[in-house]
Protein backbone atom coordinates (compact mmCIF):
# COMPACT_ATOMS: atom_id res chain seq x y z
CA UNK A 1 0.00 0.00 0.00
CA UNK A 2 1.17 3.01 -1.03
CA UNK A 3 0.32 5.77 1.61
CA UNK A 4 1.64 8.84 -0.34
CA UNK A 5 3.46 9.21 -3.70
CA UNK A 6 5.61 12.16 -2.01
CA UNK A 7 8.97 11.48 -1.10
CA UNK A 8 11.57 13.51 0.46
CA UNK A 9 14.46 12.21 -1.90
CA UNK A 10 14.48 12.33 -5.66
CA UNK A 11 16.58 9.37 -6.46
CA UNK A 12 18.48 9.51 -10.00
CA UNK A 13 17.16 5.96 -10.78
CA UNK A 14 13.25 5.81 -9.37
CA UNK A 15 10.89 3.88 -11.62
CA UNK A 16 8.23 6.57 -9.93
CA UNK A 17 8.30 10.19 -12.06
CA UNK A 18 9.15 12.27 -9.85
CA UNK A 19 6.81 15.09 -11.03
CA UNK A 20 3.80 12.55 -9.54
CA UNK A 21 4.87 12.41 -6.04
CA UNK A 22 2.10 14.65 -5.43
CA UNK A 23 -0.61 12.68 -3.04
CA UNK A 24 -1.28 11.16 -0.09
CA UNK A 25 -3.79 8.55 1.07
CA UNK A 26 -6.99 9.84 2.75
CA UNK A 27 -8.09 8.34 5.84
CA UNK A 28 -11.41 6.88 5.17
CA UNK A 29 -9.54 5.17 1.72
CA UNK A 30 -6.22 3.59 3.92
CA UNK A 31 -9.28 2.28 6.91
CA UNK A 32 -11.11 1.34 4.38
CA UNK A 33 -8.75 -0.75 2.41
CA UNK A 34 -7.51 -2.21 5.72
CA UNK A 35 -10.72 -3.66 6.44
CA UNK A 36 -11.10 -5.06 2.91
CA UNK A 37 -7.21 -7.03 3.48
CA UNK A 38 -8.49 -8.35 6.52
CA UNK A 39 -12.21 -9.53 5.34
CA UNK A 40 -10.16 -11.07 2.44
CA UNK A 41 -7.84 -13.03 4.77
CA UNK A 42 -4.37 -11.11 3.58
CA UNK A 43 -1.74 -12.11 5.65
CA UNK A 44 1.14 -9.73 4.96
CA UNK A 45 0.99 -5.72 4.09
CA UNK A 46 3.47 -3.28 3.00
CA UNK A 47 3.55 -0.06 3.75
CA UNK A 48 5.78 2.23 1.34
CA UNK A 49 5.66 5.75 -0.97
CA UNK A 50 6.84 7.73 -2.21
CA UNK A 51 8.46 7.71 1.36
CA UNK A 52 5.38 6.59 4.11
CA UNK A 53 6.93 8.90 6.63
CA UNK A 54 6.15 11.64 4.75
CA UNK A 55 2.07 10.94 5.13
CA UNK A 56 1.05 12.95 8.54
CA UNK A 57 -0.55 10.36 10.07
CA UNK A 58 1.76 8.22 9.19
CA UNK A 59 1.91 6.77 12.55
CA UNK A 60 -1.33 6.48 13.22
CA UNK A 61 -1.73 3.86 10.33
CA UNK A 62 0.97 2.12 11.49
CA UNK A 63 -0.88 1.43 14.58
CA UNK A 64 -3.82 0.63 12.94
CA UNK A 65 -2.70 -1.63 10.67
CA UNK A 66 -0.98 -3.66 13.65
CA UNK A 67 -4.73 -3.72 14.76
CA UNK A 68 -5.51 -6.75 12.37
CA UNK A 69 -2.63 -8.98 13.21
CA UNK A 70 -1.12 -8.89 9.95
CA UNK A 71 2.63 -9.38 9.16
CA UNK A 72 3.39 -5.39 8.59
CA UNK A 73 6.85 -4.40 6.63
CA UNK A 74 7.76 -0.74 5.88
CA UNK A 75 9.44 0.33 2.92
CA UNK A 76 11.42 3.66 3.82
CA UNK A 77 14.59 5.96 3.24
CA UNK A 78 14.30 6.14 7.09
CA UNK A 79 15.24 9.72 7.07
CA UNK A 80 12.66 10.99 8.73
CA UNK A 81 12.41 8.01 11.60
CA UNK A 82 12.32 9.17 15.06
CA UNK A 83 12.14 7.38 18.67
CA UNK A 84 8.53 7.57 18.80
CA UNK A 85 8.15 5.65 15.83
CA UNK A 86 10.59 3.20 16.45
CA UNK A 87 8.59 2.64 19.76
CA UNK A 88 5.34 2.18 17.57
CA UNK A 89 7.11 -0.31 15.44
CA UNK A 90 8.27 -2.05 18.67
CA UNK A 91 4.98 -2.16 19.88
CA UNK A 92 3.28 -3.35 16.32
CA UNK A 93 5.89 -5.87 16.20
CA UNK A 94 6.61 -4.73 12.91
CA UNK A 95 7.77 -7.93 10.49
CA UNK A 96 10.47 -5.54 8.78
CA UNK A 97 11.94 -2.64 7.38
CA UNK A 98 13.32 -2.71 3.91
CA UNK A 99 15.83 0.41 2.90
CA UNK A 100 19.19 1.55 0.45
CA UNK A 101 22.15 1.87 1.58
CA UNK A 102 23.69 3.31 -1.52
CA UNK A 103 27.80 3.54 -0.58
CA UNK A 104 29.60 3.98 2.25
CA UNK A 105 31.18 6.95 0.95
CA UNK A 106 28.51 9.42 1.91
CA UNK A 107 29.32 11.84 -1.57
CA UNK A 108 27.90 8.98 -3.56
CA UNK A 109 25.21 7.64 -1.88
CA UNK A 110 23.96 11.34 -1.59
CA UNK A 111 24.41 12.03 -5.24
CA UNK A 112 21.85 9.12 -6.01
CA UNK A 113 19.30 10.38 -3.13
CA UNK A 114 19.81 13.96 -4.56
CA UNK A 115 19.05 14.77 -0.53
CA UNK A 116 22.57 16.34 0.72
CA UNK A 117 22.87 14.69 4.59
CA UNK A 118 20.89 11.64 3.65
CA UNK A 119 23.60 9.12 4.08
CA UNK A 120 24.05 10.02 7.49
CA UNK A 121 20.59 9.69 8.80
CA UNK A 122 19.69 6.41 6.59
CA UNK A 123 22.90 5.17 8.40
CA UNK A 124 22.19 6.23 11.89
CA UNK A 125 18.43 5.18 11.02
CA UNK A 126 19.98 1.64 10.78
CA UNK A 127 22.02 1.63 13.92
CA UNK A 128 19.17 2.48 15.78
CA UNK A 129 16.72 -0.11 14.52
CA UNK A 130 19.31 -2.48 15.45
CA UNK A 131 19.86 -1.09 18.84
CA UNK A 132 15.83 -1.92 19.01
CA UNK A 133 16.03 -5.08 17.82
CA UNK A 134 14.06 -4.36 14.80
CA UNK A 135 14.14 -6.51 11.80
CA UNK A 136 16.26 -4.74 9.04
CA UNK A 137 16.36 -5.48 5.55
CA UNK A 138 19.00 -3.51 3.59
CA UNK A 139 19.18 -3.40 -0.63
CA UNK A 140 21.98 -2.09 -2.26
CA UNK A 141 20.78 -0.97 -5.88
CA UNK A 142 24.32 -0.90 -8.02
CA UNK A 143 23.87 2.09 -10.89
CA UNK A 144 26.79 4.02 -12.60
CA UNK A 145 27.57 6.18 -9.79
CA UNK A 146 27.96 3.77 -7.39
CA UNK A 147 29.24 0.37 -9.03
CA UNK A 148 32.18 0.00 -6.89
CA UNK A 149 30.58 0.66 -3.52
CA UNK A 150 28.29 -2.58 -3.36
CA UNK A 151 30.96 -4.73 -1.71
CA UNK A 152 31.40 -2.32 0.76
CA UNK A 153 27.77 -1.87 1.89
CA UNK A 154 27.13 -5.36 2.00
CA UNK A 155 30.52 -5.79 4.34
CA UNK A 156 29.08 -3.04 6.79
CA UNK A 157 25.45 -5.38 6.55
CA UNK A 158 27.55 -8.05 7.46
CA UNK A 159 29.31 -6.93 10.00
CA UNK A 160 26.00 -5.78 11.84
CA UNK A 161 24.26 -9.07 11.32
CA UNK A 162 22.07 -7.19 8.84
CA UNK A 163 20.43 -9.47 5.63
CA UNK A 164 21.63 -7.32 2.41
CA UNK A 165 21.89 -7.98 -1.01
CA UNK A 166 22.49 -6.06 -4.31
CA UNK A 167 20.52 -5.42 -7.76
CA UNK A 168 22.17 -4.23 -10.80
CA UNK A 169 18.89 -4.33 -12.71
CA UNK A 170 16.94 -1.35 -13.28
CA UNK A 171 13.27 -0.76 -15.24
CA UNK A 172 12.39 2.87 -16.91
CA UNK A 173 9.56 4.45 -15.32
CA UNK A 174 5.98 4.14 -15.21
CA UNK A 175 5.29 6.59 -18.30
CA UNK A 176 7.86 4.65 -20.24
CA UNK A 177 10.08 8.03 -19.34
CA UNK A 178 13.92 6.37 -19.69
CA UNK A 179 16.14 9.12 -18.61
CA UNK A 180 16.67 7.26 -15.42
CA UNK A 181 18.07 4.60 -17.73
CA UNK A 182 21.10 6.84 -18.34
CA UNK A 183 22.11 5.37 -14.97
CA UNK A 184 21.51 1.82 -15.35
CA UNK A 185 24.63 -0.22 -15.85
CA UNK A 186 26.11 -1.63 -19.01
CA UNK A 187 26.17 -4.90 -19.97
CA UNK A 188 30.13 -4.93 -19.30
CA UNK A 189 29.43 -3.02 -15.93
CA UNK A 190 26.66 -5.45 -14.86
CA UNK A 191 28.97 -8.42 -16.30
CA UNK A 192 31.65 -7.11 -12.96
CA UNK A 193 29.11 -7.18 -10.61
CA UNK A 194 27.65 -10.21 -11.70
CA UNK A 195 31.03 -11.94 -11.62
CA UNK A 196 31.88 -10.14 -7.93
CA UNK A 197 28.88 -11.95 -6.73
CA UNK A 198 28.77 -15.09 -8.02
CA UNK A 199 31.59 -16.14 -8.02
CA UNK A 200 32.52 -14.79 -4.67
CA UNK A 201 29.68 -17.17 -3.17
CA UNK A 202 31.29 -20.79 -2.63
CA UNK A 203 28.33 -22.69 -2.71
CA UNK A 204 27.73 -21.41 -6.09
CA UNK A 205 31.13 -22.45 -7.26
CA UNK A 206 30.35 -25.83 -6.33
CA UNK A 207 27.12 -26.03 -8.33
CA UNK A 208 29.16 -24.82 -11.29
CA UNK A 209 31.52 -27.45 -10.96
CA UNK A 210 29.08 -30.22 -10.78
CA UNK A 211 29.26 -32.87 -13.32
CA UNK A 212 25.34 -32.61 -14.97
CA UNK A 213 25.56 -28.51 -14.53
CA UNK A 214 25.52 -28.14 -18.36
CA UNK A 215 22.72 -30.33 -18.52
CA UNK A 216 20.56 -28.61 -15.95
CA UNK A 217 21.52 -25.04 -17.50
CA UNK A 218 20.01 -27.22 -20.75
CA UNK A 219 17.40 -28.36 -19.21
CA UNK A 220 16.25 -24.96 -17.52
CA UNK A 221 15.12 -24.09 -20.95
CA UNK A 222 11.66 -22.42 -20.30
CA UNK A 223 8.01 -24.42 -20.82
CA UNK A 224 6.03 -23.30 -23.19
CA UNK A 225 2.95 -24.14 -20.98
CA UNK A 226 4.95 -22.36 -17.73
CA UNK A 227 2.96 -19.31 -16.16
CA UNK A 228 4.56 -16.53 -17.13
CA UNK A 229 4.35 -14.48 -14.14
CA UNK A 230 2.91 -14.82 -10.73
CA UNK A 231 1.38 -11.24 -10.41
CA UNK A 232 -2.35 -11.38 -9.36
CA UNK A 233 -1.88 -14.83 -7.70
CA UNK A 234 -0.57 -14.16 -4.33
CA UNK A 235 0.05 -10.28 -4.30
CA UNK A 236 -0.90 -6.77 -5.67
CA UNK A 237 -0.59 -3.16 -5.10
CA UNK A 238 -2.18 -0.21 -4.64
CA UNK A 239 -1.26 3.93 -4.74
CA UNK A 240 -2.41 6.71 -2.85
CA UNK A 241 -5.34 7.59 -5.45
CA UNK A 242 -7.05 4.05 -4.70
CA UNK A 243 -5.26 2.75 -7.97
CA UNK A 244 -4.81 -0.97 -7.79
CA UNK A 245 -1.67 -2.22 -9.62
CA UNK A 246 -0.45 -6.02 -10.48
CA UNK A 247 3.30 -5.34 -8.95
CA UNK A 248 5.74 -2.78 -7.89
CA UNK A 249 6.65 -0.43 -10.79
CA UNK A 250 3.77 -1.25 -12.81
CA UNK A 251 1.20 1.48 -11.53
CA UNK A 252 0.99 2.02 -15.77
CA UNK A 253 -1.61 -1.42 -15.62
CA UNK A 254 -4.57 0.11 -13.41
CA UNK A 255 -6.88 -2.92 -12.81
CA UNK A 256 -9.48 -0.88 -11.30
CA UNK A 257 -9.52 1.73 -8.35
CA UNK A 258 -10.62 1.18 -4.49
CA UNK A 259 -12.75 4.54 -4.90
CA UNK A 260 -15.11 2.73 -7.53
CA UNK A 261 -14.71 -0.64 -6.45
CA UNK A 262 -14.10 -3.39 -4.04
CA UNK A 263 -10.84 -4.90 -3.70
CA UNK A 264 -12.46 -8.47 -3.77
CA UNK A 265 -14.41 -7.93 -6.98
CA UNK A 266 -11.27 -6.45 -8.80
CA UNK A 267 -9.33 -9.32 -7.49
CA UNK A 268 -11.72 -11.64 -8.40
CA UNK A 269 -13.72 -9.85 -11.72
CA UNK A 270 -10.99 -7.43 -13.17
CA UNK A 271 -10.36 -8.53 -17.00
CA UNK A 272 -6.85 -7.58 -16.89
CA UNK A 273 -6.04 -9.21 -14.01
CA UNK A 274 -7.66 -12.05 -15.59
CA UNK A 275 -5.54 -12.00 -18.55
CA UNK A 276 -2.30 -11.54 -16.33
CA UNK A 277 -3.51 -14.94 -14.54
CA UNK A 278 -3.38 -16.40 -18.09
CA UNK A 279 -0.50 -15.46 -19.59
CA UNK A 280 2.26 -18.28 -20.64
CA UNK A 281 5.77 -18.67 -21.32
CA UNK A 282 4.97 -19.54 -24.87
CA UNK A 283 3.15 -15.43 -25.34
CA UNK A 284 6.28 -13.42 -24.32
CA UNK A 285 8.05 -12.69 -27.30
CA UNK A 286 5.84 -14.99 -29.67
CA UNK A 287 7.14 -17.84 -27.75
CA UNK A 288 10.94 -16.67 -28.57
CA UNK A 289 11.98 -17.06 -24.83
CA UNK A 290 11.42 -20.66 -24.71
CA UNK A 291 13.89 -21.44 -27.62
CA UNK A 292 16.37 -19.13 -25.83
CA UNK A 293 19.69 -21.01 -24.46
CA UNK A 294 20.38 -18.80 -21.58
CA UNK A 295 16.68 -19.37 -19.93
CA UNK A 296 18.79 -20.57 -16.71
CA UNK A 297 20.54 -17.31 -16.62
CA UNK A 298 17.42 -15.37 -17.50
CA UNK A 299 14.38 -14.37 -15.44
CA UNK A 300 11.68 -12.06 -17.69
CA UNK A 301 9.58 -9.53 -16.21
CA UNK A 302 6.66 -8.38 -17.31
CA UNK A 303 6.97 -4.91 -16.22
CA UNK A 304 10.36 -4.43 -17.12
CA UNK A 305 9.13 -5.20 -20.30
CA UNK A 306 6.15 -2.72 -20.18
CA UNK A 307 7.58 0.37 -18.88
CA UNK A 308 10.46 0.17 -21.19
CA UNK A 309 8.33 -0.72 -24.37
CA UNK A 310 7.35 3.17 -25.80
CA UNK A 311 3.85 1.33 -26.54
CA UNK A 312 3.88 -0.24 -22.83
CA UNK A 313 3.22 -4.10 -24.56
CA UNK A 314 4.56 -5.74 -21.57
CA UNK A 315 5.00 -9.20 -24.00
CA UNK A 316 7.67 -7.64 -25.96
CA UNK A 317 11.64 -8.91 -25.05
CA UNK A 318 13.77 -6.40 -23.31
CA UNK A 319 16.82 -7.08 -25.44
CA UNK A 320 18.98 -5.32 -22.48
CA UNK A 321 18.00 -7.95 -20.41
CA UNK A 322 18.47 -11.00 -22.83
CA UNK A 323 22.33 -9.38 -23.30
CA UNK A 324 22.79 -8.99 -19.21
CA UNK A 325 21.84 -12.85 -19.49
CA UNK A 326 23.97 -13.77 -22.72
CA UNK A 327 27.06 -11.68 -20.04
CA UNK A 328 25.76 -13.76 -17.00
CA UNK A 329 26.29 -17.33 -19.11
CA UNK A 330 29.30 -16.25 -20.28
CA UNK A 331 30.84 -15.47 -17.05
CA UNK A 332 29.95 -18.92 -15.45
CA UNK A 333 30.90 -21.10 -17.84
CA UNK A 334 34.31 -19.46 -19.04
CA UNK A 335 35.04 -19.52 -14.99
CA UNK A 336 34.18 -23.17 -15.27
CA UNK A 337 36.30 -24.18 -17.97
CA UNK A 338 39.28 -22.65 -17.00
CA UNK A 339 38.75 -24.12 -13.28
CA UNK A 340 38.41 -27.80 -15.02
CA UNK A 341 41.03 -26.82 -16.83
CA UNK A 342 43.22 -26.45 -13.37
CA UNK A 343 41.69 -29.45 -12.37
Amino acid sequence: MELTSKCNERCVHCYIPHKFKLNNITDELYYSTLEQLSKMGVLSVTLSGGEPMCHPHFKEYLRAAKKYDFYVNILSNLTLLDDETIQIMKESNVSSVQVSLYSMIPEHHDTITTLPGSFEKTKNAILKLIENDIPLHVSCPTMKGNKDDFKDVLAWCHEHKIRAHTDYIMMAQYNHETENLANRLSVEEAGKVIETIALGDEEYQKAILEPDFIERCNQAQFNPERRLCGVGISTCCMVSNGNVYPCAGWQEMVLGNLKDDTLQNIWDNSEKIKWLRGLKMKDLGNGECCKCDKAAFCAPCMVRNANESPTGNPLEINRHFCAVAAKNKQIVLDWRNAKLKEV
